[in-house]
């Protein structure tokens, strides 16, 4: 059975053993998601916490793509290189994605299946 209340430390100790995955979290201490949901918007010291344990773990995958890379795994070169390497012109466009000479965006408004260059 779930306890009714939990303390800050509590909820913010399941995070760190869960690595920020909430569902986890939730399932070690007995309760729902969205008791885990609740405790973040109430308690700005578990959100900040939150917070620090999503980066230490953005930062273990980051270490992991960067090891790929001086690996020579070209798969992890080309993904870096799309998400980072923007400003250089590593990016994939999709098919709808229009832009200037300067490589501004123009805004699309779609109508049905058409594109209407109208409102452009």
């Amino acid at each position: 059975m779930a306890k009714l209340r939990y303390t800050t430390q509590e909820i913010i100790d399941a995070l760190r053993k869960s690595k920020g995955f909430k569902s986890v979290a939730a399932k070690n201490l007995g309760c729902h998601r969205e008791t885990i949901d609740n405790y973040l918007k109430r308690h700005p010291t578990i959100q900040t916490a939150y917070d620090e344990i999503r980066e230490e773990r953005n930062d273990i995958v980051e270490s992991k793509i960067m090891k790929a890379i001086m690996d020579g795994n070209t798969a992890m070169i080309i993904f870096y290189a799309k998400c980072q390497m923007k400003d250089r012109g590593y990016i994939e466009r999709n098919e709808l994605e229009i832009s200037t000479k300067d490589d501004k965006p123009l805004p699309i408004v779609i109508v049905s299946d058409e594109i209407d260059l109208t409102q452009l």
